[in-house]
């Protein structure tokens, strides 16, 4: 990762995509296990629905 110099010149440099990182993978995991969640429901449901069909 590179380190861009941004600031007063006192020798801190800060990483300005370093929190866009940090929202983006903080948002990543929990959409992905809904995500995981949701299609085991449908996919229970799906197969719920084949057992009971009266046809």
């Amino acid at each position: 990762m590179a380190n861009m110099p941004f600031g007063t010149g006192d020798g801190i440099s800060v990483d300005p995509l370093r929190p866009i990182k940090a929202v983006t993978a903080g948002v990543a995991f929990p959409a992905t296990g809904i995500v995981v969640v949701v299609l085991t429901v449908l996919r229970g449901a799906e197969r719920w629905m084949d057992t009971h069909d009266d046809t």
